[in-house]
């Protein structure tokens, strides 16, 4: 009986090591063929049942500050379970500390007597406990827990197995993990990298935008989110972008003095916020929080959006859950931050090139109706059409002076969608705001009509309804005659810019031409009217007018011609009958193209056209032609009026030129924009950073070491002897050297770190995330580069040698600015070790 015993003991062994191998086998499967992080768990779950049977299995994973988070779990649900929490301190868990002190796997067959086991709310059916620690590399990176609803479940035996499980289980977990966060970084890389051609690629601000937000949402937890824009004139917070669980709201701008909330914060401080619980007691007393409707969320990251010195807006993430972001996603959304800030810059570039190219065709189109012989309605309601498309008008009317009479009238009054009827006033009576610009010939401008000093100095006259409350009003003036006024009006105080009213003053110029040429045009009209229907007083107005008249025969000779005709030519009426429209035509070709027209009993609208006269000289003239015809329809002859516009062509070409002086300026403008803010931060000589740049790194770069517990590595370098050096072979010769040196640290230092100038020969390496052993190294690489120099100046061979100081923090201060001494110090006691060599700070 004790053989057959002892050979079903055997057997029984011998089936567990086959189990416990064909798991091992699974496991090492799970390795090899799975990508999927969560995947793997899943397995690693499903194997250790194989090897010791369970009701729930958990697997936790430690992470910073000793925190076990929940990573896979079985087998609650189907047996009624609930897991509350995802995460537990290893301090809060007994079971946890003591696996991580010992190494060892933990064994509580009834959780009901044991003194350690602590219940945990939805889990207090747990009977029965066996649990082993995960170790990589020597090292506790999380727990496997296996729990039973029946007492007494566990014993040592199934401690054993699962110990021999969990070392591969480690190794699987670890490899895993280390894949997935190879995934997440390479995912990160290529969204930062598709956010840097989303900046350069042309796309509209808002496509831009809506990009952005899907890139971030691909590497970050991202439930909320959204991209504020600061105006620093106006003090206003704008939300182009506001994504909410799912969905893409319009917020209204706010300003920041009156409701400024987490944004103003970080605008006004000019730095990252991050907030673990926004609800939390401490947070809702430090922080003015808005409520923007819906759930609030509880994590919360902001981070500025800089461009140089300025604050352009603010980009922020945020999750329901509290505590929800770790370092390295708020790093990585600072990374953005810096990409979105040129977004937000550029947009904002070209918001202002395309208002300048507004401003430029509005004036461009308002020349066009100068010259394009439009009656005087349409000319005025192309002025205001214009003016609606570049300036803030609400209210809007010209005024036109007849300086005989000193009345005005108003052909053009425009109020919020209405064209109210101003009445015809004297302005020697009553004045009002028109007749102070007619009289002062000045442009006027009142920020606010009804404040008290407005009230008192002006004379204000009001035709009825509500009035308004900014007032701009600009003489319009042709030669040395103001024949107008032209006005834009709010009802907002304070509505306009000096860069607005120069560019109502400029549109009044062209104004004043355009209404004189419609004006001048009418009256033609009129004239050849009149004509038409006193045929019987032709002949006195066809000696008496002051336009030139032609009567031809369809062949285009001269039949008739008035005095004003010869005038215009410079020959007599009778040398003129005796020569053609083609004998004194410029465009020779263009106008036998218009007699065929009138032939052919085309209507020919005014067209212009350059008379050569008799001394040579060329005269432009408009043209009305037509084509006479008796009561039967049949053709009599060709009747031609024309009107010298030479002067008027004098001024198309002046107003020509001052929009090409116009444009010139703005070109100019923005080539200087683009070299100042280019010389703002680099040194000209060594096209290294300079020291105002250097400091605000200083700032940046030791405020980031102070959140991410990190070095910062300052080496100090100066050239030995410069003054010697100068005297000797000259200022040329110091600063080639100077370039030469700042050839070597744009060369050989690292990408993110900081080469500037920090006056005269002496050079500051700011190195990030540097140990000091290693900063020493880079030091000397540096110094031995440039020793190994080939200088050569006038045919001299020059060579010079550095003295370098390396100092770290916190190590060497707990500021930048005592880093920066310690470095300055260090290198001065390589000066006294002789020179040419490297120390570090004590």
């Amino acid at each position: 009986m004790d053989r057959i015993t002892e050979l079903h003991l055997i057997e029984q062994a011998e089936h567990e090591q086959h189990v416990m191998a064909e798991a091992l086998r699974d496991t090492a499967a799970a390795m090899n063929s799975s990508r999927s992080f969560v995947e793997v768990l899943d397995r690693l779950l499903d194997n250790v049942g194989n090897v010791v049977p369970y009701d729930m299995a958990s697997l936790f994973l430690l992470e910073e500050n000793n925190i076990a988070r929940v990573a896979r779990s079985h087998g609650y649900h189907e047996h009624g379970l609930e897991i509350k929490r995802s995460d537990y301190s290893v301090d809060e868990i007994p079971n946890f500390r003591k696996m991580m002190e010992s190494g060892q796997a933990l064994t509580i067959p009834d959780t009901r007597h044991a003194k350690t086991w602590v219940v945990i709310e939805g889990l207090e059916r747990i009977c029965s406990y066996v649990g082993v620690p995960l170790l990589a590399k020597g090292e506790v990176i999380g727990f496997l827990d296996l729990t039973s609803l029946t007492p007494n479940f566990y014993h040592q035996t199934h401690a054993d197995r699962l110990k021999v499980f969990a070392d591969q289980v480690a190794i699987a977990v670890e490899n895993a993990r280390l894949l997935e966060e190879a995934q997440q970084r390479a995912d990160q890389l290529s969204t930062l990298l598709d956010i840097g051609l989303a900046v350069n690629s042309g796309l509209e601000m808002d496509k831009l935008l809506r990009a952005l937000l899907e890139k971030c949402k691909r590497v970050l937890p991202i439930e909320a989110f959204y991209i504020a824009t600061y105006d620093h004139e106006t003090g206003m917070i704008g939300f182009p972008l506001f994504y909410d669980k799912g969905e893409i709201t319009v917020l209204p701008p706010n300003e920041m003095r009156e409701s400024p909330g987490l944004t103003g914060f970080i605008i006004e401080n000019r730095q990252m916020l991050y907030i673990p619980d926004v609800l939390a007691e401490e947070a809702s007393r430090k922080y003015q929080a808005i409520d923007f409707g819906g759930d609030p969320s509880r994590s919360y990251v902001g981070v500025p959006l800089l461009v140089g010195e300025r604050v352009v807006g603010v980009i922020s993430m945020q999750c329901s859950q509290p505590n929800a972001y770790h370092p390295d996603q708020i790093r990585l959304l600072e990374t953005i931050a810096t990409q979105t800030a040129g977004v937000i810059e550029n947009a904002r570039l070209f918001e202002e090139v395309r208002h300048r190219a507004e401003e430029m065709t509005a004036l461009f189109d308002i020349g066009i109706t100068v010259t394009s012989g439009l009656d005087m309605e349409q000319v005025l309601k192309t002025l205001l059409e214009k003016c609606r498309q570049v300036l803030p008008v609400e209210a809007f009317y010209i005024g036109i002076l007849d300086p005989d009479t000193g009345l005005i009238q108003h052909p053009l009054a425009y109020d919020r969608g209405e064209y109210p009827q101003i009445p015809t006033r004297d302005i020697r009576q009553n004045p009002g705001l028109s007749g102070r610009v007619i009289n002062s010939r000045q442009t006027l401008y009142i920020p606010d009509i009804i404040s008290p000093d407005a009230v008192t100095t002006f004379q204000i006259f009001r035709t009825s309804g509500t009035p308004t409350r900014a007032y701009v009003g600009v003489p319009m003036i042709v030669g040395d005659r103001v024949v107008g006024v032209i006005s834009m009006q709010s009802y907002k105080p304070n509505a306009y810019d000096p860069a607005q009213i120069r560019l109502l003053e400029t549109i009044a110029t062209q104004a004043a031409v355009a209404i004189e040429n419609s004006r001048l045009y009418e009256k033609a009209q009129q004239e050849i009217r009149q004509r038409e229907k006193a045929e019987h007083r032709y002949r006195a107005l066809f000696e008496q007018s002051h336009d030139a008249v032609f009567i031809l025969d369809m062949q285009g000779n001269h039949l008739e011609v008035n005095q004003r005709a010869a005038d215009l030519t410079g020959y007599t009426t009778n040398e003129l009958t005796k020569l053609s429209a083609f004998d004194i035509s410029a465009q020779k070709k263009e106008t036998k193209q218009i007699l065929e027209r009138l032939q052919k009993g085309d209507i020919i609208p005014l067209y212009e056209r350059d008379f050569i006269k008799k001394n040579g000289e060329k005269v432009t003239v408009e043209i009305n032609a037509e084509l006479v015809c008796d009561d039967n329809g049949v053709p009599i002859h060709i009747q031609s009026v024309a009107r010298d516009i030479s002067e008027r062509k004098q001024n198309e070409m002046v107003l020509q030129q001052a929009n090409q002086k116009l444009r010139n300026q703005l070109v100019e403008i923005e080539r200087l924009h683009n070299q100042l803010r280019e010389q703002a931060t680099r040194d000209s000589l060594t096209g290294l950073f300079n020291r105002r740049y250097l400091e605000e790194s200083l700032i940046r770069e030791f405020q980031r070491a102070d959140r991410e517990k990190s070095e910062v590595c300052l080496i100090m370098i100066d050239i030995d002897g410069f003054k010697a050096f100068n005297d000797t072979y000259g200022h040329d010769a110091g600063d080639l050297l100077l370039k030469k040196l700042g050839e070597i640290l744009l060369t050989e230092v690292r990408g993110s770190d900081i080469s500037c100038r920090f006056g005269g020969e002496e050079f500051l390496i700011v190195l990030p995330g540097t140990q000091l052993k290693k900063g020493h190294e880079r030091a000397e690489h540096l110094r031995t580069c440039f020793l190994s120099l080939d200088i050569e100046h006038l045919g001299v061979k020059l060579k010079a040698t550095l003295s370098i100081g390396v100092a770290v923090y916190p190590q060497h201060g707990d500021s930048w600015e005592k880093v920066l001494h310690s470095a300055d110090q260090a290198m001065y006691s390589a000066k006294l070790a002789g020179r040419n060599c490297t120390r570090t700070a004590k």
